[in-house]
């Protein structure tokens, strides 16, 4: 029922919003033509009751999110802290200590999906109504909104391909900075064995491995600048 009424004000929000141009473009229309005074009053005050019971309708709906934000946090911390006694030992062996670290830390941004959800309702919901006026209206213009709609999404698609080689940098940088912590615990035994050169070799390695992913990134950024 919390869902359900969450979602119903994410979509009066959303034409709420639509109506306002609406609204604003037939008060003008009306107040030309309106002489007396206590009836442009009227309006002007109806005109601020809708836009308060939008304001408060947009705010009831942000608590609500924020709060599925920390429900939604909390059951996955719960359901990762109750999962972790039945993994293997060796399970983490695997991951880079800090690479597991920043995921660990990067939990907290799941509190923020109820937001981008809702944003993402509003936004596919008012674009629909757009494309429906703009059919009603005019349908040149409104294959033209689609075309340009479906250029902004391909858009993002690309970007989401070009974010690609900044992953792979942070990953290289995390395991960058689980050679430097394991050296420095393990500085005594590689003093002893002599094995300076083969962790300098290591370093070299791993090092080259972040330039690399950041000289792609930075090519690809630059190509995309020209």
């Amino acid at each position: 029922l919390f869902l359900t009424l969450t979602f119903s004000a994410l979509l009066l929000g959303a034409l709420g919003t639509f109506l306002q141009v609406i609204l604003l473009r037939g008060v003008l229309l009306v107040v030309a033509q309106v002489g007396n005074f206590e009836q442009r009053l009227q309006i002007i005050l109806g005109i601020a009751l809708f836009f308060i019971m939008l304001g408060l309708l947009r705010l009831m709906t942000n608590f609500a999110l924020v709060r599925l934000g920390h429900q939604l946090d909390g059951r996955l911390r719960t359901t990762i802290l109750n999962l972790l006694p039945t993994l293997r030992d060796d399970i983490f062996q695997h991951i880079p200590i800090g690479d597991l670290a920043e995921r660990t830390s990067s939990l907290r941004a799941v509190r923020h999906l109820p937001y981008y959800f809702g944003e993402s309702v509003q936004l596919l919901t008012q674009i629909v109504l757009t494309a429906i006026g703009l059919i009603w209206l005019d349908w040149v213009v409104a294959l033209l909104a689609i075309v340009r709609v479906a250029i902004s999404f391909s858009l993002i698609g690309l970007v989401n391909i070009l974010n690609l080689p900044n992953k792979i940098t942070r990953q290289n940088l995390g395991l960058l900075e689980q050679f430097h912590l394991d050296t420095l615990i393990s500085l005594v035994p590689i003093r002893s064995h002599v094995a300076e050169a083969s962790t300098t070799q290591q370093h070299i390695h791993l090092l080259g491995r972040w330039l690399k992913g950041r000289w792609t990134e930075h090519r690809m950024r630059y190509r995309d600048w020209e």
